[in-house]
């Protein structure tokens, strides 16, 4: 009988920091509107996947690009503080993080505008870095905030037994 030991649950996908302000009311176009309060967290429909992961107790790894830039170390410092693997989140030189500026009304209504910045230049070269880690992997979790091609390369790459995840 061949039992396989179980792997790490691998994530490539997004990651950004996310700006978010607060407020009583959204402004209407070409108005400014007073916050309340601000925040910049981790965001990332990836990133957020992952760190759940690890906060939960699984090995998680994450297979991504942030820019080179001060909110790039943000994300990553980030993301380590969860308990996930940041080996393969590569920093993309000459190009900004994933940004997600929000907007929050009083009521929880926002209002999002999303820079994808670095998470656009995922590719087959991030999945191909990662073959090892992603052909022992037991459950790999996709998005599709990143490139398609990166996504349908990675599920190419993890053995039949793989759980693919697709959210």
């Amino acid at each position: 009988m061949n039992v396989r030991r179980p792997g790490a649950i691998v994530t490539l996908g997004s990651i950004n920091v996310d700006v978010t302000a607060f407020c009583d009311r959204l402004p209407r176009p070409g108005e400014t509107v007073m916050g309340t309060r601000s925040a910049i967290s981790l965001g990332g429909k990836g990133a957020n996947q992952a760190a759940a992961v690890a906060r939960l107790g699984a090995r998680s790894i994450f297979i991504g690009r942030t820019g080179n830039d001060s909110f790039g170390t943000l994300a990553r410092d980030r993301l380590a503080e969860f308990g996930v693997d940041v080996e393969h989140l590569t920093a993309q030189p000459e190009t900004t993080t994933g940004l997600a500026v929000i907007s929050v009304n009083k009521d929880g209504e926002n209002c999002i505008v999303v820079v994808g910045g670095a998470n656009s230049l995922v590719n087959r070269s991030d999945v191909n870095r990662a073959k090892t880690i992603l052909e022992s992997a037991q459950v790999l979790l996709l998005q599709l905030e990143t490139p398609l091609a990166a996504s349908l390369a990675a599920a190419a790459v993890v053995e039949p037994s793989t759980t693919i995840i697709t959210r």
